[in-house]
């Protein structure tokens, strides 16, 4: 249904912050982790929150996002979970 060629953004439109993904994570888990900053390995070009628009991919297709964000973090996790055994 789209344009061949043209860029579509697939996304919910809802952006998450580092410490909210890292807050999921951690509720998914057992284990307990500490994070630390090192502010050498901070970019200035760094934003804190990015949001994607789907507009457009959502027009073309009539397309709406179904999986939580979490569930997709779970999914994920527990494949690098087979991963690492």
């Amino acid at each position: 249904k789209c344009k061949p060629g043209e860029a579509y953004n697939i996304s919910t439109g809802k952006g998450y912050g580092m410490q909210e993904v890292l807050d999921i994570y951690f509720s998914l888990t057992k284990v307990k982790i500490q994070i630390k900053q090192d502010p050498q390995r901070l970019r200035p070009s760094d934003v804190p929150v990015l949001v994607g628009d789907s507009t457009k991919f959502r027009n073309q297709t009539g397309w709406e996002p179904e999986i939580p964000f979490k569930e997709t973090l779970k999914d994920i996790l527990n494949w690098w979970r087979g991963k690492v055994k």
